[in-house]
């Protein structure tokens, strides 16, 4: 018995936004001796000037020293121009950190735990985000989407990853901005990396498409058989980022360029039980095309796969092809499973 997987897509073009970077000044009267040729020097004077970073006694700032918990509650919290707590109470951070827990920034189990560790790129987002809008959620997501975050490299999130003091000026000084009103730059492959690891996709970010609630959903397709569509990548081949692995140039068309085209990457997850028909098989067929407002696909490539059904098993992997960056009025990532229909991406 063979069965068929087949899959249809359309996609649309977005454009991505641009900002501007804060000056000060004052910030030529700084004097520090180890920051002239380093790359955070613009921000770290105009920390300096505002008062919420100080240099070190030997007239050092030491811009690559790992920044505590403690050390970034205090510049946000000085920054924004909080009123501090009692000074003579616990530690010499508590003040800063009892000012940002009755402002709403800080939270749960984050304001009492070791203030003393460095704080890494997840924690730091989320107090950037609540530090800008107390009605956040708080996540990389938003933080990356504002601006206030951008990845390390191709979008790299680094959110287990430690912060230095010249990045920790950084994100204060565009935390103020953000809070004046002011536009940041904004990394969309940063972004892109903050959504596939928040939703399963990057395809709002990418081309516009608003992922449904059937993403990361199991589907029956046979007795004992039932299917998972755990990601949507969206990859530009001509602007590599993390996910560029996923791409098997091997498999482009030879009458296609690449800067005509988007590669969809679909990670499917299948769990076969011991109820399932032991002479049974799942055969895929990607079908990755343009469709029009009929929803009639206009091009199509095919990747094969097999699945046996004869012992429990589960499988994983991806599939993936090249799609025509060309825009259109209406679009959807649509998963044909048999008779049925799963759309995954949809165009609002």
């Amino acid at each position: 018995m063979k069965k068929v997987l087949s899959i249809s897509t359309a996609i649309v073009v977005t454009s991505i936004l641009a900002g501007a970077a804060v000056t000060n000044g004052e910030s030529s009267k700084v004097k520090l001796t180890d920051i002239d040729t380093h790359w955070g020097k613009a921000a770290i004077e105009n920390a300096v000037v505002k008062g919420y970073v100080d240099g070190f006694e030997d007239m050092s700032f030491r811009p690559d020293n790992q920044v505590t918990k403690a050390e970034f509650i205090k510049m946000i919290a000085v920054a924004i121009g909080l009123k501090n707590g009692d000074a003579g109470i616990g530690s010499w951070y508590a003040p800063y950190v009892q000012s940002m827990k009755d402002a709403g920034i800080l939270w749960g189990t984050f304001s009492s735990s070791n203030m003393n560790e460095p704080i890494k790129r997840s924690e730091m987002a989320a107090v950037s985000v609540h530090a800008v809008d107390i009605n956040s959620k708080a996540t990389m997501l938003e933080a990356t989407s504002m601006g206030l975050i951008q990845g390390k490299s191709n979008g790299d999130l680094d959110e287990e990853g430690v912060t230095t003091r010249a990045e920790s000026v950084t994100i204060v000084e565009r935390v103020l901005s953000k809070r004046k009103g002011q536009p940041l730059p904004v990394d969309q492959a940063a972004v892109a990396a903050a959504e596939i690891a928040s939703t399963g996709t990057n395809m709002k970010s990418m081309v516009g498409l608003t992922p449904t609630d059937s993403l990361g959903k199991w589907f029956p397709i046979a007795q004992g058989v039932k299917v998972k569509f755990e990601k949507v990548i969206i990859i530009d081949p001509m602007k590599p980022d993390p996910n560029f692995n996923l791409i098997d140039l091997a498999l482009k068309p030879p009458f296609v360029k690449l800067e005509d085209t988007y590669v969809i990457a679909t990670q499917i997850r299948v769990l076969v039980d011991s109820t399932a028909d032991k002479t049974g098989n799942f055969y895929t067929m990607q079908t990755i095309g343009l469709l029009d407002s009929e929803g009639t696909v206009r091009a199509v490539n095919k990747f094969p796969g097999l699945v046996k059904y004869d012992k429990p098993a589960e499988y994983i992997g991806w599939i993936s092809n090249y799609h025509l960056k060309s825009p259109m009025a209406t679009g959807k990532i649509a998963y044909a499973i048999y008779d049925t229909q799963i759309d995954l991406g949809i165009h609002k």
